[in-house]
């Protein structure tokens, strides 16, 4: 489980580089709009981060 996570970690992250070059080939201007984009993609990413931590310290910790 946590070897496919990080592999989806690994594919939403080169979807967040991709989404971010693509709002800032269109405008290099600050746009509300493009801030929530790239600010959705950021959490995308933390939630399976946070997923990842949460499974680690379940299963593969000590303390568990």
């Amino acid at each position: 489980m946590l070897t496919v996570l990080s592999f989806a970690l690994l594919a939403v992250e080169a979807l967040s580089t991709a989404i971010e070059k693509i709002c800032d080939h269109l405008t290099l201007d600050l746009h509300p709009e493009i801030k929530i984009i790239k600010d959705l993609v950021a959490a995308a990413v933390f939630i399976i981060v946070l997923t990842i931590i949460l499974l680690f310290v379940r299963f593969l910790s000590p303390f568990a």
